[in-house]
């Protein structure tokens, strides 16, 4: 299924770890909105989306799909091997990405999958230090290390003009997340991680594509 939390707390009408409840069990419960008023929405499976994104790709639109997969730390076992299945079936494999915070997992897709795109989610690189803030841990860093990833996700706060010049001389994209204002700084990055295509609109505009 497709939610950013690891329970349906906050976003749902139901409560409880979604690693432990079967897919009949979410589907019973409503998505909330801002305000924690029940909608008629259900939390999506990942089906669904690529359906939706398959839709419009067939009607020439050139949309692609970038996937989080969540600290695993075991909870979901094989979830890599079961999201290259299905891009596979479908031949997504061209217009979807896999990122995430675990070495992990983004270690086993490149293992079970060279072709599928992967980008490395981490907090900020640690200014004159080969490490990284890893989601919860500091992880050491390498641009060896990441040979096969295509970008590095970070946190816009905590990165300067120097990373993702850094980045771009060994061949690598910088994207920032979560980029909701737009007093954010601007390095020349390569994309933008939003919860406000209005935001993302204007920073185009404002400082090209």
């Amino acid at each position: 299924i497709v939610c950013h939390d690891p329970t349906l707390d906050r976003t749902t009408t139901g409560k409880g770890k979604i690693a432990d409840l079967t897919l009949d069990e979410i589907r019973r419960f409503s998505i909330v909105d801002q305000n924690g008023n029940a909608t008629n929405e259900r939390i999506a499976t990942l089906k669904q989306v690529l359906d939706l994104v398959e839709s419009y790709r067939a009607k020439g639109k050139n949309v692609t799909l970038l996937i989080e997969i969540k600290h695993a730390s075991g909870q979901y076992p094989g979830i890599e091997k079961r999201l290259v299945c299905e891009l596979r079936q479908r031949g997504a494999l061209e217009w979807c990405t896999a990122q995430s915070f675990a070495d992990s997992v983004l270690f086993t897709l490149h293992e079970l999958c060279p072709d599928l795109r992967l980008e490395k989610l981490m907090i900020c690189p640690l200014p004159g230090l080969p490490f990284i803030v890893d989601g919860f841990s500091i992880s050491r860093f390498s641009y060896e290390r990441y040979g096969f990833v295509k970008s590095f996700n970070c946190m816009w706060q905590g990165v300067n003009r120097e990373f993702v010049e850094q980045a771009h001389a060994h061949g690598k994209e910088v994207k920032l997340w979560t980029f909701d204002d737009m007093n954010a700084a601007v390095v020349d990055a390569d994309g933008f991680i939003t919860d406000r295509p209005d935001i993302w609109h204007s920073a185009r505009l404002r400082f090209g594509d």
